[in-house]
């Protein structure tokens, strides 16, 4: 089931470039979790969503190909400081 959302998210990730957390699919992801896929169908399922997104999405997408360091460490600090404050 994880596997199956985690690569779901990054596919929307990669083509809308947002995040979706309350998942619209979760019934379907709770029946993956429940046996409704056979091992062999989240294999081949993962494997063909890791082709579209190394071999399509990736090279399509409008995200950047390198996170903004700076931004990332403004963003962690500022957090610390929140908790600190506290």
């Amino acid at each position: 089931m994880h596997l199956v959302r985690l690569l779901r998210m990054g596919k929307e990730a990669l083509t809308t470039g947002e995040l979706i957390v309350k998942r619209p699919d979760a019934k379907e992801l709770l029946e993956i979790r429940h046996g409704s896929m056979t091992y062999e169908e989240i294999v081949n399922y993962a494997e063909s969503m890791d082709k579209e997104i190394r071999d399509v999405l990736y090279h399509s997408s409008t995200l950047p190909k390198n996170p903004d360091i700076g931004k990332a460490s403004n963003i962690l600090m500022a957090a610390q400081k929140m908790v600190w404050d506290k």
